[in-house]
């Protein structure tokens, strides 16, 4: 069997070509493929936080709606969010949840460690003998009379 040179050419260039369209095809259709993706959170696993609340700032791709246990937020023009959580004492599990306009969702569960102590605000309350606002009316009923 002999080997053709301009044949051998016509192939090599039809499985380039072939090649080149296959990749071309996955770049543009990498989105729809790969669904809903998180590109950078300030979360980390098995975080340790000392107080009750914290700021929650991030970046998704490829994504329609984001919600942060159950509750949704709104994407900024880059595809960013921020948001305030608020965590009890102990563990706490942070569930985000994403969803694209084709229907695939995906979920990421991040447990949070707050270290900080609860204040029984109750018990440093002391009475005073009137109330301020008592106290400022009866000074000014002096300075009238």
């Amino acid at each position: 069997m002999e080997r053709n040179p301009r044949r051998v050419i016509t192939t090599t260039i039809g499985i380039l070509f072939f090649i080149f369209i296959l990749l071309f095809g996955y770049n543009r259709f990498e989105r729809y493929i790969n669904g809903p993706e998180m590109v950078l959170i300030s979360l980390e696993q098995y975080q340790v936080i000392d107080n009750f609340s914290m700021v929650v700032t991030g970046t998704v791709k490829n994504t329609q709606s984001i919600s942060i246990n159950n509750r949704p937020l709104i994407l900024n023009q880059d595809n960013s969010f921020t948001e305030m959580i608020v965590v009890s004492p102990g563990l706490t599990i942070i569930e985000i949840d994403m969803s694209d306009s084709f229907g695939k969702t995906k979920q990421y569960l991040y447990q949070i460690y707050s270290t900080g102590e609860t204040t029984d605000y109750y018990s440093t309350y002391e009475e005073t003998e009137q109330p301020i606002e008592e106290k400022e009316l009866s000074e000014e009923a002096e300075i009238i009379n």
